[in-house]
């Protein structure tokens, strides 16, 4: 992205173009110092993608003490790079319902790709409760690694009730369309709020089969996000990458610890590239991850 097009931009949207000059200096400095995720102390992380802390600590009903932590990617992509690009976790098995860690070199115990097997064509993602199961078998499985689990959740699209109803309405666009949802919002032709409201419900219809999977484990459970969604915030919509703004870098961290810690212990690992598939492409493109 030139000097150019940052101009550009500034003409119509000059607090974006702000936002733009500014990630130029963050990368100058070395990026966000935000949670590296893989230091942290967890048996389990879950990641719900794309949610803000304001929208999490606004409707939570798991168990467990709550803080905001600063991550360092505004997209998922970049949660990607900066926390796994070129490493080995041989003590981590990832079980993913987002297509992005098939395109990154970095090595897993295992790693369970559910955007390949259990995409819902109807939802246009992996419904939430496929993800609890698959997770709750990965705890079964590998008594001894820890779990990385990807809900696609809240991220877009939306799959509540009312969720479903605007997508009726409007018909469900793939966010790689320049007339997707989030540009629909920057230009007025969708209400801001109503769509809140079924980001928020697609929260709320995802936490309790969240909640299943905690009752069904033991450990120490962090409950966290890759990054956050924008609301129009400093002319942003959506979640673009290196958008270094606090409602995509703000999201939740919550620690719940139930009976006893796993005793992790170091195996071989999978190299994820080799699923890097066109259907994962594919994928990535329904869900507006693109290169």
């Amino acid at each position: 992205m030139g000097m150019g097009h940052t101009l550009a931009v500034g003409v119509k949207y000059p607090r974006r173009a702000l936002v733009d000059l500014y990630s130029r200096y963050v990368d100058l400095c070395g990026g966000i110092d935000g949670v590296d995720v893989v230091e942290a102390d967890w048996d389990t992380l879950i990641i719900l993608d794309g949610c803000r802390f304001d929208l999490f600590e606004s409707i939570n009903t798991l168990p467990g003490e709550l803080r905001a932590v600063t991550s360092q990617s505004t997209h998922t992509g970049e949660f990607m790079e900066k926390n796994f690009r070129g490493g080995s976790f041989d003590d981590i098995v990832y079980v993913s319902a987002n297509p992005r860690p098939s395109q990154y070199d970095a090595s897993f115990h295992d790693v369970i790709f559910l955007w390949d097997s259990e995409w819902d064509s109807e939802l246009n993602t992996v419904p939430p409760e496929t993800v609890t199961e698959a997770a709750i078998e990965a705890h079964e499985q590998y008594p001894n690694k820890r779990i990385l689990v990807h809900y696609l959740q809240p991220h877009y699209p939306f799959i509540g009730e009312r969720g479903r109803d605007f997508h009726d309405e409007y018909g469900y666009t793939s966010l790689e369309n320049q007339d997707n949802l989030w540009m629909r919002l920057r230009d007025g032709a969708r209400d801001p709020e109503r769509v809140w409201e079924i980001y928020e419900e697609n929260l709320e219809v995802t936490l309790p089969h969240v909640q299943r999977l905690l009752d069904a484990i033991e450990g120490r459970v962090v409950v966290s996000s890759d990054h956050g969604n924008a609301f129009g915030e400093w002319d942003i919509w959506g979640h673009p990458g290196k958008a270094y703004i606090e409602p995509l870098l703000e999201v939740p961290w919550l620690v719940h610890e139930e009976g006893d810690r796993r005793t992790i212990e170091a195996g071989s690992a999978t190299k994820q590239t080799e699923r890097d598939s066109q259907a994962a492409k594919d994928r990535l493109k329904e869900l507006g991850y693109v290169d």
